[in-house]
């Protein structure tokens, strides 16, 4: 699981600050789960972090259409003015 410094650990540490909890993830046997699941409120906001302007891979792409088919919100954060306005 690759960290992406320049965004995600300042959006995490925003929302942190404005009362979200914040969890790292991970599969068992699975590639593709978003990197990071916000919970607030009842509310879950789900979050895959890229460089800027790097695309998914395929099996990101296909794994987040599964859990939006779901019913989960499922963003694509790929700067950190993005991910700050997610938890406004």
């Amino acid at each position: 699981m690759a960290e992406i410094p320049a965004v995600q650990n300042p959006v995490t540490e925003y929302a942190r600050r404005n009362g979200w909890l914040a969890r790292r993830m991970s599969y068992i046997g699975r590639h593709g789960c978003p990197d990071t699941w916000f919970a607030k409120a009842g509310r879950v906001i789900v979050v895959e972090f890229k460089d800027r302007g790097k695309p998914l891979q395929l099996h990101q792409e296909r794994e987040i259409k599964r859990l939006r088919k779901a019913g989960l919100t499922v963003h694509v954060i790929d700067n950190a003015e993005a991910g700050y306005a997610l938890f406004e």
